[in-house]
């Protein structure tokens, strides 16, 4: 009795053994990518009081999605993990002083860009000026960098100058922010990489080798490896290695603008804007058509540089299908990995766009 007993015993702990590995086995295989369909619908509208100029977004672990609401002067939260897509205002008043306080005790001088902290307890904010950081527990607000005066200094925190932060990112590691400066004042153009260490807040420019003469810095991405920032330039995809500093083309040309798929350097952009990694890093989404060009989602796969169109390629509002949607603009990214989403900013119909 005691053999059979044994027996049986060691056979239910061998059962356990194999189920445990199968379910391992399941959790631990990969996500595989797939190019999303491209059905659009919408959060807000033409006709929607909830966003004055939309200018980007940024979408939490819960798929809760934070806006930049530039012209409002505020930082929205949009509730979607409840089922309620309820927007709220999170941070800032009708103020543009850049002033640290805490949610709308605090002010932001036309608030452009987000990301967030790879522990999402921090969003980060670039107004025109300056680089703000908010305590998503408290709503408290802080300067990072920037003393508020337009300017290229570089430096430590507020002794650092800015002119018009136009993306900021950060690295998978989370150590360090790069930061788009892209705007005319006069007969000055800007047009730079800067990079800040958030250990100590150093802000230092970056140089690169090889920058194409189109060279027009927007939005960017960095990748899982942190090897590698690509960025939208206007007519092409840059792809800038962080150790060595050079730069090269992923797709588009240098010297031609359209609305062309191809592969690599045969495809073309016009006015490639905002980038989004699917979940894998297999497919790179693109934010075409701000300000001019055809507004659409275009995606490069990252294996073979094969660039297509996903939706959009018209101009006005319409959700729908991919051949029948319509963008006025398409400004700022942010993919829900977990849902499987694509969120952006169609600035001039009031909306945050969702791709599926």
């Amino acid at each position: 009795m005691k053999k059979i007993t044994k027996g049986l015993f060691l056979t239910l702990i061998a059962f356990q053994l194999i189920s445990c590995s199968s379910e391992n086995s399941v959790e631990d295989t990969p996500v595989v990518d797939k190019v999303l369909k491209g059905d659009v619908t919408s959060i807000g509208g033409p006709t929607s009081a909830d966003f004055v100029r939309v200018s980007d977004v940024a979408v939490d672990q819960r798929g809760d999605i934070y806006v930049a609401d530039s012209n409002d002067k505020r930082i929205k939260k949009i509730q979607t993990s409840n089922g309620s897509n309820t927007v709220t205002v999170f941070a800032g008043n009708d103020s543009s002083q850049d002033v640290d306080g805490i949610g709308t005790a605090a002010s932001f001088h036309f608030p452009q860009t987000l990301t967030f902290s790879k522990d999402y307890k921090t969003l980060y904010v670039g107004t025109w000026r300056k680089i703000r950081a908010i305590d998503i527990a408290t709503k408290k607000v802080t300067t990072v960098a920037g003393s508020g005066t337009w300017g290229d200094a570089d430096g430590i925190g507020i002794s650092a100058q800015f002119a018009y932060p136009l993306d900021i990112v950060l690295n998978n590691s989370g150590t360090t922010m790069y930061v788009t400066e892209h705007i005319q004042s006069g007969s000055v153009i800007t047009k730079r990489i800067r990079k800040i260490d958030l250990a100590t807040k150093k802000v230092t420019t970056l140089s690169w080798n090889n920058l194409p003469t189109s060279f027009s810095p927007q939005h960017m991405i960095v990748d899982a490896k942190d090897e590698n920032l690509y960025l939208a330039s206007t007519n092409v995809i840059l792809k800038m290695n962080l150790t060595t500093n050079n730069v090269t083309i992923l797709a588009g040309s240098n010297t031609e603008r359209g609305t062309v798929d191809g592969i690599g350097t045969a495809a073309r952009f016009d006015n490639a804007y905002s980038l989004a990694f699917s979940p894998n890093e297999s497919f790179l989404y693109v934010g075409q058509g701000n300000g001019r060009g055809k507004r659409a989602i275009r995606v490069i796969d990252m294996k073979t540089n094969e660039v297509t169109t996903l939706t959009g390629g018209l101009y006005g509002y319409a959700d729908g299908n991919a051949n029948t949607a319509k963008f006025k603009d398409v400004y700022g990214m942010s993919y829900d990995k977990d849902a499987n989403k694509l969120y952006a900013v169609d600035t001039f119909n009031k909306a945050i766009r969702i791709i599926k």
